[in-house]
């Protein structure tokens, strides 16, 4: 009998040991959408970009920046797009400049959706291209 318990006894812990083996540790994380900014994918050479778009009086304004890193420069255009569905977009006005902001206004019209798209070309200290992306603003009804 005692040979027995013992024996249970051992394959029991070999049971818990080979179980507990298998466990996977478990963290848990809450956040509030709150506690992070905007994600952005990571580039060469910037830090962060914006584009945005008010509307007030018939008057679109669409604004671009980019947080450049050290030694790096950029190549901006922006536009202004309209759609009836927003879905298919087409563009009204197109401004270039080179830096790290642009700002521009155009007048538009009522019954339509608005947006600003800025594309952003980066190079480094010796002229290559490293980075190209758009970001665009929030759509605005008007």
């Amino acid at each position: 009998m005692k040979k027995i318990r013992k024996q249970l006894t051992v394959a029991l812990l070999l049971t818990m040991c080979i179980i507990g083996g298998f466990q996977a540790p478990v963290l848990a994380y809450y956040y509030n959408e709150g506690d992070i900014g905007t994600i952005q994918p990571c580039y060469v050479g910037v830090n962060s970009s914006s584009c945005s778009l008010s509307i007030s009086s018939g008057t679109a304004t669409c604004k671009g920046t980019v947080n450049l890193k050290s030694n790096y420069t950029a190549s901006l255009t922006l536009k202004l797009q309209r759609s009836t569905d927003g879905n298919s977009w087409t563009t009204l006005k197109t401004w270039s400049a080179t830096g790290t902001s642009i700002s521009k206004s155009s007048g538009v019209s009522s019954g339509y959706k608005y947006r600003a798209t800025l594309n952003v070309k980066v190079y480094n200290s010796s002229g290559t291209q490293v980075d190209n992306f758009t970001v665009k603003s929030a759509t605005k009804s008007y």
